[in-house]
């Protein structure tokens, strides 16, 4: 019994795992970045509570509540019908 290997089909493989893990390494990228800026001092967070507490926590809770409907809106729209 004599295999035989379509070098097209597998080079096709090759270079879709090289794209997937360039993907998963850019969005990790950005993700880190991301909470960088957000955590560390002279970050985001801490513009955000610059000038009032309350102005920043009123912003932290805008905030919330766009991610809190935007999850509700997602999980209605994936309920079956």
């Amino acid at each position: 019994m004599q295999l035989r290997i379509n070098p097209a089909v597998d080079s096709n493989g090759f270079f879709q795992v090289i794209a997937a893990f360039s993907l998963l390494l850019l969005a990790m990228l950005g993700i880190g970045g991301m909470l960088y800026n957000l955590f560390t001092p002279g970050g985001w967070l801490s513009q955000v509570f610059e000038r009032s507490v309350a102005g920043g926590i009123a912003a932290l809770l805008a905030i919330f509540m766009v991610g809190l409907c935007a999850w509700l809106t997602a999980k209605e729209i994936s309920r079956p019908i």
